[in-house]
């Protein structure tokens, strides 16, 4: 079988015909090998969810607020380039930079909010550890995939002074 996430290979861990080949080895017994399918079912779940809220937590506290700044940065030049050159077209650049800024800005704020909203689900008592897996798999994962699109929009526009993380490029060719 090939399975594209944990979520789907993990119950054909617990097939019966893998049971029956740990059984008669004398590897496991089936109970304990059931034991071992729900740990590796948790923490699956748990890496998930610390992903997750670490995600939320970088977008929140360091993404957002720079996208901010640099959103306001720009909003002032815009406001002090049309003041000094009265009756001049400029800062359309700015302008438009800034509607694009503003655009992923906005569309961070409302993907951190469906992850917030996917993570407060996933941990709901009515979902067993299969389910929780699967909603993982299904609902988390894709809001995680689509704050970091967003957050990716940003860090090639906004500033580099600003920008709280280190981009790819520092990371694969900066010098020590």
């Amino acid at each position: 079988s090939n399975y594209p996430s944990t979520a789907e290979c993990m119950g054909s861990y617990i097939s019966q015909k893998n049971i029956d080949l740990v059984t008669s080895h004398g590897i496991f017994s089936e109970t304990e090998f059931r034991a071992r399918h729900a740990i590796q079912l948790e923490t699956y779940n748990k890496t998930v969810n610390i992903e997750a809220l670490t995600m939320v937590d970088m977008a929140q506290h360091q993404i957002l607020p720079a996208a901010l700044r640099y959103g306001r940065e720009l909003a002032d030049t815009i406001i002090a380039k049309r003041a000094a050159l009265l009756n001049i077209p400029c800062a359309n650049t700015e302008e438009a930079l800034l509607i694009r800024v503003n655009a992923l800005t906005d569309s961070l704020a409302a993907r951190l909010q469906a992850l917030r909203a996917a993570l407060t689900e996933a941990e709901s008592d009515a979902l067993g550890a299969q389910a929780r897996a699967d909603y993982y798999r299904d609902t988390v994962i894709p809001a995680m995939e689509a704050l970091r699109e967003s957050a990716d929009g940003l860090e090639v526009l906004v500033a580099k002074d600003l920008w709280p993380l280190p981009s790819y490029g520092d990371m694969l060719f900066s010098v020590r």
